[in-house]
């Protein structure tokens, strides 16, 4: 009986040990484990910051592209009525050589 106790506290301990070398910082991987590591050493926190700093840096690169696009639009539309004045002035010219 009494090996019986020592053969569980053993596997016990050899389990801990394992889930100690196998702990990840993604809370979808690792198990209770590897969780209960996450939460102890402040990985999950940790990853937290991290993705919200990638967030972040995301949203600020969206602005800068949304911005870019609305000075292209603008370039765009003046383009757009330099080429149709030009082309008044073409056929104005044209009958005035004809």
């Amino acid at each position: 009986m009494r090996w019986i106790q020592y053969s569980m506290g053993f596997s016990l301990v050899v389990a801990l040990f394992l889930g100690g070398c196998f702990t990840t910082d993604n809370p979808s991987e690792g198990g209770l484990l590897g969780g209960l590591y996450g939460i102890v050493t402040g990985a999950y926190d940790e990853r937290i910051k991290e993705q919200k700093a990638r967030l972040e840096s995301a949203r600020q690169t969206q602005k800068q592209a949304q911005q870019e696009q609305q000075q292209l639009i603008a370039k765009k539309a003046e383009k757009k009525f330099q080429k149709k004045e030009l082309e008044a002035e073409i056929n104005r010219i044209e009958k005035n050589t004809q």
